[in-house]
């Protein structure tokens, strides 16, 4: 069950601050007879005043009892609704309302075990199982994975929903048109209203460019060296088996043989069908004892099989996907054609035009420009449609194809056809393309350009109190850097008493940039090891007292998209007490992946194809090991102010954030919001439920500000965290500091 949240009377700042120091410490009681004293002694109440603690926590206590009625009006609907579905038959709507109601039940494994809700699991379960075997893939996927969302931390059906999932990741690689087309047909079924496909649909990337330079021995060496380097040491079997099993998922997936008409002849494609199965059966019997000169000659004996029915660049790739994505969800290959997105992934910049861009209602749409990159120079919006590029026609692009078309070498030029609301003719936009970098620390709010200065972040959340704000969304080579110039301004136009470290959704990046963060504010003692599948340690890194800031009080967001090198951040500073850690337990990878490039061959220089395998795994300086392992109860950073937060507050939240960090030039439309939004009330509309007919129509909602995600109780973790550090600071005022 889920812990209480804090209470959310005016002593909520004291409860805060005492459940955010060390259980066990000596300062412990001391702390919150303090911050309840500091409410009323002469100092720390002109300080609670000036800085509005007691409104602060009145609001917080006003918010906190809207959202707990909200809960419970939103569980009765969603239990409600779940029923309604199901004896209507509509059974991915009833497995979307139980999914709700089980994100916001005070125990969701009562939830599960209603008879109820376990007849329905059934029902899902069976039509699941019947789709399937009527290859009725995209269905399939999409009961199996609701199924899946239900049952994660069982994995009750994990299983089937990889299994299917990769019957649908086949056909949208090799027959992207197919897949399309019975995506529409379901959502047809379901009553959806969805446009037919465009005429030059096909007219997209091929699977033939991105297997390109894929070499029979690229299989061989991949498996061997991840059998070799892998944490689990399991041995030749099982990877080898799981390769063979994506094989066998080749064969039997019936959209495919119309991309490879050799598979139509039933005869041959069976027997290679059957092969596979027998290998795959004396793999995984072999296990652990398997040797390699054996795996290597019945890998051999499965691609040899396979000659004629399929090209062999397809042998081998779904082969080596399949035998790396066995051993964990983090190991895997790296195809030539996959070494452009990696580079932009690690260096922190690419070369483009600098936009986000969206599908809104099937159309590409610019989300947002980027401040001070050729696109915002170019005077692109937010909401412009780009209807095509060097033009051809984008309707039914995916994102991936359009980023593929709109990025390119630097100093090449690209015509963005662009159609802006409320005119009818599209224009013509020719931009150069140059170095993006990307934006890893972003602010409290976007601030345009004017008089020269370039657009920017402002970090202060509340001036007044003297607290900032910092967004890491990942962690790259400039990450660090970036963090200490905001740092560094905030001192700079204030005085600076706190910081909000916001590591909410980000999935990780370099671990030498999240060290070097968190050596920024610890000064002595481990930071994280990492250790083998035994335990010992393999590499440790230390903290340094050079450019440390033991001083400034830290609260650090946490969610359940918070990965990698974010848990890694927010767990030195919660293990080293030198952070609160506000909001939900994190995502659980805390594994080490080492990249080999061009394994078996003499040269790594320069790399045309690569891997990454799982070695090792983070410890902390309290112990915890963060990776989340298959049936473990325990994984990733436990905040130490647990907040959980319904998963329908977390999306007005985000849809909120989105908008407030559009950047929007003189004459921009104003930010859109959903109907079934809060902030609709500014403009005279009462907000309709999500699940009403038209809650996702947009309308205009001008005069947003940052602070109405506090104001409209969106973000309770965030209002937590700047509670907790107003108290601290009047804590400090009732102690005699400043």
């Amino acid at each position: 069950m889920r812990r209480p949240r804090p209470s959310p009377r005016t002593i909520a700042a004291a409860l805060l601050l005492a459940a955010a120091t060390p259980p066990g410490s000596a300062r412990a009681d001391a702390v919150s007879d303090a911050a309840t004293v500091a409410l009323h002694e002469t100092r720390g109440a002109a300080v609670a005043e000036r800085i509005g603690l007691a409104g602060a926590a009145a609001r917080y206590a006003r918010n906190t009892e809207a959202l707990d009625a909200w809960v419970a009006e939103a569980l009765a609907g969603a239990l409600a609704r779940a029923t309604e579905q199901a004896e209507a038959d509509r059974l991915e709507e009833a497995a979307a309302a139980v999914i709700e109601a089980h994100g916001i039940a005070e125990d969701p494994a009562a939830l599960l075990a209603t008879p109820e809700v376990s007849r329905l699991v059934e029902r899902l379960d069976a039509a699941a199982r019947a789709a399937e075997a009527g290859a009725d893939f995209v269905t399939a996927a999409s009961l199996f994975g609701r199924l899946d969302l239900l049952f994660e931390q069982s994995g009750r059906f994990r299983e089937d929903a990889e299994r299917v999932g990769h019957h649908v990741e086949l056909v949208g690689l090799y027959r992207p048109l197919e897949l399309a087309r019975q995506v529409r047909q379901r959502d047809r079924r379901l009553g959806r209203e969805v446009p037919d496909l465009p005429p030059d649909a096909d007219d997209g990337p091929r699977w033939q460019d991105r297997l390109a330079s894929i070499e029979r021995g690229m299989a061989a060496a991949a498996l061997e060296r991840a059998v070799e380097t892998h944490i689990g040491r399991g041995g030749y079997g099982p990877a080898l088996a799981g390769g063979l099993l994506a094989l066998r998922q080749l064969a039997e997936t019936p959209e495919l043989r119309v991309e490879f008409p050799a598979l139509l002849d039933e005869a041959p494609r069976r027997a290679w069908a059957d092969e596979l199965v027998a290998l795959e059966s004396r793999a995984r019997e072999a296990g652990r004892g398997l040797k390699q000169s054996e795996a290597l000659a019945m890998l051999e004996e499965a691609l040899a099989a396979g000659d004629g029915l399929v090209p062999e660049s397809v042998s081998v790739h779904e082969f080596a996907d399949g035998a790396l994505a066995s051993l964990d969800p983090f190991t895997g290959m790296y195809w030539p054609a996959d070494l452009d997105e990696l580079r932009r992934a690690t260096q922190g910049a690419f070369f483009g035009v600098g936009i986000r861009i969206s599908l809104r209602d099937l159309a590409l749409t610019v989300s947002s420009p980027l401040a001070n990159t050729p696109a915002a120079d170019a005077g692109l919006q937010a909401g412009d449609q780009i209807v095509s590029v060097d033009g051809r026609s984008t309707a039914g692009w995916t994102l991936a194809r359009a980023v593929r078309a709109i990025t390119g070498p630097e100093g090449t030029r690209v015509v963005l056809g662009v159609r802006r609301e409320g005119e009818e003719e599209v224009r013509d936009v020719s931009i150069v393309r140059s170095r993006i970098d990307l934006d890893s620390v972003q602010g409290w709010s976007l601030l345009p350009a004017e008089a020269g200065v370039e657009a920017g972040w402002s970090h202060w959340i509340d001036a007044a109190a003297g607290i900032g704000y910092v967004r890491l969304t990942q962690f790259l080579p400039q990450t660090a850097d970036d963090l200490k110039a905001g740092l560094e301004g905030l001192r700079a136009d204030g005085s600076l008493h706190g910081l909000i470290l916001d590591l909410r959704f980000n999935p990780g990046g370099l671990l030498g940039s999240a060290i070097e963060i968190a050596d920024l504010f610890v000064d002595d003692g481990p930071l994280v090891e990492t250790i083998d599948a035994a335990g010992n340690v393999r590499d440790k890194y230390q903290a340094r007292r050079r450019g440390t800031d033991t001083e400034l009080p830290l609260a650090v967001l946490v969610n359940r998209g918070s990965a990698s090198a974010a848990e890694i951040v927010a767990g030195i500073l919660g293990d080293t007490g030198r952070a609160a850690v506000v909001g939900e337990r994190t995502y659980g990878k805390g594994s080490v992946q080492n990249v080999f490039w061009n394994p078996g061959e003499r040269s790594t220089r320069p790399p045309r194809w690569g891997m990454k395998v799982t070695t090792h795994h983070y410890r902390l300086p309290g112990g915890a090991v963060i990776h989340r392992a298959p049936g473990a109860d325990r994984w990733g950073i436990d905040p130490t102010i647990e907040i959980p937060v319904p998963d329908q507050f977390v999306a007005w939240g985000v849809e909120l954030r989105q908008e407030l960090d559009v950047l929007r030039g003189p004459g921009a439309a104003p930010p859109l919001l959903t109907r079934s939004h809060p902030a609709v009330q500014r403009v005279g509309l009462d907000p309709l439920d999500p699940q009403d007919e038209g809650a996702r129509e947009r309308v205009e909602v001008p005069g947003l500000q940052p602070e109405d995600l506090l104001d409209l109780g969106l973000d309770p973790q965030l209002e937590a965290a700047l509670l907790l550090l107003k108290t601290r600071r009047v804590e400090a005022a009732a102690l005699g500091g400043s």
